[in-house]
């Protein structure tokens, strides 16, 4: 694996503890950042600088290297490692967030978003051309076999076609994982373009004017609710702005207990 680069000197101990977290689980891959890169659909300058420690990746980068790593040793991460790498991962978010400002943190989330919707758009046709080819492939062997069979006419089976129905049932298995690749990438593509709808509207409503508030009573209180660290942030961000008091949770389960009396 080619080496990486040294962590940045000036990283906050938050950032560093994440960095490293993820350099530990990158390692075990045994791949250069440029290849792994070309797998993942994804910039290698980026994966760079989040392995650097000097930008915070969103979660879905994380969960794909969790995902890899998983393969990799053929057995899921722990449980409990993912729960750790999630607390260390929402806390060097919110360290970049409170450096960066809230505008920022949603350009560069947005960016991201984007670079996926982009990314799941190409995966999308370089899977379904491999979908067409092999069902293609299929058609013509099915028809070579038929023209074996009326041939053939009774007389012992030809080792040509045991060879052909292996070649199809082959195809057949690429096909069915081909199709199952093509729907989760159509998947994260209508989840990147949901994000960077979202994203859009909370970056145009940080361009809004405050609005005002009588000096006298309690801040209105505001409930977010999300499973996904990097949105409840950005909606942090965007909602506390204006002096609101709000609250993050991350489950409906949460939620009622917090509005329970």
């Amino acid at each position: 694996m080619g080496s990486l680069r040294p962590l940045d000197t000036g990283l906050a101990q938050e950032s560093r503890d994440f960095a490293e977290a993820l350099r530990e689980l990158f390692g075990v891959l045994g791949v250069s950042v440029r290849r792994y890169g070309a797998q993942r659909f994804r910039d290698a300058g980026s994966i760079s600088r989040f392995l650097g420690g000097t930008r915070v990746p969103p979660w879905r980068f994380v969960a794909e290297l969790l995902d890899d790593v998983a393969e990799c040793q053929g057995s899921p991460v722990d449980a409990d490692a993912v729960t750790h790498l999630r607390r260390l991962h929402r806390t060097a978010l919110r360290l970049s967030a409170a450096t960066a400002g809230p505008a920022k943190v949603l350009e560069l989330q947005l960016a991201e978003a984007e670079l996926d919707a982009q990314r799941s758009t190409i995966q999308e046709e370089v899977l379904g051309d491999a979908l067409i080819d092999r069902n293609h492939r299929i058609v013509e062997l099915e028809t070579r076999l038929t023209q074996l069979e009326e041939t053939w006419a009774g007389a012992a089976r030809p080792p040509q076609h045991t060879v052909l129905e292996t070649e199809r049932d082959a195809l057949a298995m690429q096909v069915r994982r081909l199709s199952d690749e093509l729907e989760t990438a159509r998947r994260r593509n209508l989840d990147a373009e949901a994000r960077c709808d979202i994203l859009e509207r909370q970056l145009a409503a940080l361009e809004r004017p405050e609005p005002t508030r009588p000096a006298t009573g309690a801040p209105p209180k505001i409930l977010l609710v999300d499973d996904q660290p990097a949105n409840l942030l950005a909606l942090e961000e965007v909602i506390a702005a204006p002096g609101h008091d709000v609250v993050s949770v991350r489950s409906g389960k949460e939620a009622v207990n917090l509005t329970r009396p």
